[in-house]
């Protein structure tokens, strides 16, 4: 059967997308329990606390999983984005001590056992935010990393504390380290030796950062001392410190070679060694507060490296003889944890929803699944599988994920061919990988195709490969986007005039620069995206305040740079219709910066719709706002390239149409 492309009928509804889709996170091993956080769409995207036994033959997070905070909703906002929002050890009596943050009062609260939990920060009044939390009962303490925001005049002032464990709730923490514009991976070793990474404005993680030890007596509330200077390379990126078993070596990841790998660092020395010569990235950027990648499991690191754009979990032996895959390359593994229990991973497949897994050598393809991020397991002849792709650039290959129109029964016509979504990720430094997205599915089930690209300037290639886009963004990252969408159609892939870009973030500054700067799409579509610099650099939080001092030039000293580069300066260029998609209880970009894009799109006289989502933040996260995005996308879509949904789709009203 043969239908035009666009208007396949789909049994991926906009609200199957959401339905049973949890968001899983965060794993940790301890006390003989799994423990994981899950956001539920349907529950306003809360996250919550779980737990459940290593062993046993349940799977799918029902029956045996127990939710450890049904009365909060685990989250930290430390940095906005958070992470390390919880964590949890074993005391000396056997007992699971974890700990959690509670979102908007920003409370750490600890559970020992089977007591019942306890706040031990201020209450909600309180300006101080905790993430990045270490439990250590045999120090009685909760390693955090706080943020104060007292002053709402100032940046907000970042320390590492300790909490006491048993505290009252009265108590903010002791200061451990302080005086650096960040902090992040406060890992404390038998005897009270401990490590953090730290790094100033105008660094990023990913650019510059410092690995710090010092010595903190668990009996006298008191700053560390003995401080010392590991490693600090302006051109290196350390990340993620382990302690071995002796405490005096840590284990580390920094890209002084050019990639994110494993070295083993002597304290009393500072001599290093590099546990593996792979070209490959072992991490990530540190977008967040989350405890390490890797774990440590006996004389190995369980770890997951990239080859091209997919990971591949394995061992990697830390006296350097060498590593051993673990099965094949996976769309993506998000966390690894190691305990007495075993290993268990967060792993991303292209052709179905994540789980968490428990490493097993007995079993093919090695690991055995413990939680489904859903229980409906998608008929494979609906599934389109990435496929990875390369095309030339300006300053070298581009790589991209492609996802070709599927379905089971329908086929399009063949003087046709299929409208292309181009996807432009945020970050920027961050990545698309190919993992399994119902999102995705909505699209390429009803005949679109997507390319999703990993413009230069993303990771998971390299720090060369990340470094293009240093003082080039709004230029290499659209380059490459257009360079993307023009080479599938050059194959006669998809139809060149129906290309539509679309992004969230930096991917949405990415999609007003490209409509701005080209006229090779025909409609753009921003999800909370950035249309001028200068407001972003006015306006945004800390973390990011002096991240476009890398990636556009200083500011206000190269203003002009920012001027040029802001698609709001260049709204006389636009030809195409847009849709603009903001919450707005955005913090990372202010509401304004869409209001103002859609201003002037509408004087223009061109398309525009705009829709804001109240009570949304910088991405969405509720069941409804989900919905309504891809429902107003598709009928957006529909209407400008002029074809009409299989669905009864609510029509969107868009202006100047």
């Amino acid at each position: 059967m043969t239908h035009p492309y666009g208007s396949w009928p789909s049994p991926l509804t906009a609200e199957a997308v959401v339905a049973g889709q949890r968001r899983l996170a965060d794993v940790q091993l301890a006390a003989g329990q799994l423990w994981w956080t899950h956001a539920d769409p349907s529950d306003g995207g809360r996250i919550t606390l779980w737990r459940r036994p290593v062993d046993g033959a349940d799977v799918g997070g029902t029956g045996a999983a127990v939710e450890v905070t049904p009365q909060h909703y685990v989250r930290t906002s430390v940095h906005e984005y958070g992470g390390g929002a919880w964590s949890v050890a074993v005391d000396d009596q056997g007992q699971a001590v974890v700990a959690w943050s509670s979102w908007p009062e920003h409370q750490v609260w600890v559970q020992v056992g089977d007591q019942e939990p306890r706040a031990i920060t201020p209450d909600g009044a309180s300006p101080y935010r905790y993430a990045g939390l270490r439990v250590c009962p045999d120090a009685g303490m909760v390693l955090a990393i706080r943020e104060d925001h007292g002053d709402p005049d100032q940046e907000p002032v970042n320390c590492i504390v300790a909490l006491a464990m048993h505290g009252s709730g009265e108590h903010a923490g002791t200061v451990l380290a302080e005086g650096a514009d960040f902090y992040a991976s406060a890992e404390l070793a038998p005897g009270g030796r401990l490590a953090w990474i730290e790094w100033d404005h105008p660094a990023m993680p990913w650019d510059h950062t410092r690995l710090m030890t010092g010595t903190i007596d668990p009996a006298a509330a008191a700053p560390a001392s003995e401080v010392q200077v590991l490693l600090d390379d302006p051109q290196t990126s350390v990340l993620h410190p382990l302690w071995l078993d002796d405490g005096d070596t840590l284990l580390v990841s920094h890209d002084r070679d050019g990639w994110w790998q494993l070295h083993t660092v002597e304290v009393a020395t500072g001599q290093q060694r590099r546990v593996w010569d792979g070209p490959h990235d072992i991490c990530a950027p540190m977008w967040t507060l989350a405890p390490p990648p890797y774990a440590l499991d006996a004389d190995a690191v369980v770890a997951a490296w990239f080859v091209d754009g997919r990971r591949q979990l394995g061992r990697v032996a830390l006296d350097g003889s060498g590593v051993q895959p673990i099965g094949e390359p996976l769309a993506d593994v998000e966390a690894i944890a190691a305990g007495p229990e075993g290993v268990a991973a967060l792993v991303g497949h292209a052709g179905a929803p994540a789980e968490i897994v428990v490493l097993d050598p007995d079993t093919d393809p090695g690991w055995r699944p413990l939680v489904l991020a859903s229980e409906d397991v998608p008929d494979p002849d609906w599934i389109s599988v990435a496929e990875s792709i390369w095309w030339e650039g300006d300053q070298g290959p581009v790589q991209g994920w492609w996802y070709p129109p599927t379905h089971p029964l329908i086929d399009g016509p063949e003087d046709e061919l299929p409208p292309l979504i181009v996807k432009s990720h945020g970050g920027p430094t961050s990545m698309s990988r190919p993992v399994h997205s119902a999102a995705t599915q909505y699209w390429t089930s009803r005949g679109y195709g997507v390319l999703d690209v990993n413009y230069g300037g993303s990771s998971g290639f390299g720090r060369e490969y990340r470094q293009r886009l240093a003082g080039q963004w709004g230029l290499v990252d659209v380059a490459d986007c257009i360079g993307g969408a023009r080479a599938l159609a050059q194959q006669g892939l998809v139809d060149p005039n129906r290309l539509v870009i679309t992004g969230g973030s930096a991917g949405g500054f990415t999609t007003l620069a490209a409509l701005t700067a080209s006229e090779v799409f025909a409609a753009g579509v921003s999800l909370y995206g950035i249309g001028d610099l200068r407001a972003l650099a006015r306006d945004t939080h800390k973390f990011e305040s002096r991240y476009l001092d890398g990636l556009v030039g200083r500011w206000p000293e190269d203003e002009a740079v920012y001027i040029e580069r802001s698609p709001i300066s260049h709204v006389d260029r636009l030809t195409s219709p847009m849709l603009l998609l903001q919450g707005t209880e955005d913090k990372v970009v202010p509401p304004s910066q869409a209001e103002t894009i859609a201003d002037a799109v509408r004087a223009k006289g061109l398309p525009v719709a705009l829709i804001m989502y109240e009570g949304e933040g910088h991405g969405f996260r509720r069941a409804e706002s989900v919905i309504s995005q891809l429902q107003a996308t598709e009928s957006f879509c529909a209407q400008v390239l002029g074809f009409t949904p299989a669905e009864n789709v609510a029509v969107l009203s868009i202006e100047n149409l």
